[in-house]
């Protein structure tokens, strides 16, 4: 999950990622221990990155894992909803509803 660097590196190397326009970071994981979690949030609030995450469910027969197992809390929903938004606004109208923007997000997002 570290691409085998200690924690300055890696830092350094999602600030480098993120001076690119990296936008995210994938902190909530089924395998990361709650150390990489801490880790992964420090990092992403420093840069700032949008928090994501998920359970990565891919149907009850493929993990041990359910929708929703994992992920971010309320304050991050808000900060990830809030950047699709502003990133959605700013698409070309014949890309708008096709990227970005499945109803699962746009009912999350809604309430």
């Amino acid at each position: 999950c570290t691409l085998d660097l200690d924690e300055s590196d890696l830092g350094s190397f999602v600030e480098r990622l993120s001076s690119e326009g990296l936008a995210g970071m994938e902190v909530h994981y089924p395998d990361h221990t709650p150390e990489q979690v801490s880790l992964y949030t420090g990092i992403a609030s420093a840069l700032p990155l949008v928090v994501t995450g998920g359970s990565d469910y891919h149907g009850p027969e493929r993990t041990g894992c359910s929708p929703g197992d994992y992920g971010m809390d309320r304050n991050q929903l808000a900060l990830f909803c809030k950047h699709l938004t502003a990133v959605r606004a700013d698409m070309p109208p014949s890309t708008k509803n096709r990227h970005l923007w499945i109803p699962e997000i746009s009912n999350l997002c809604s309430s």
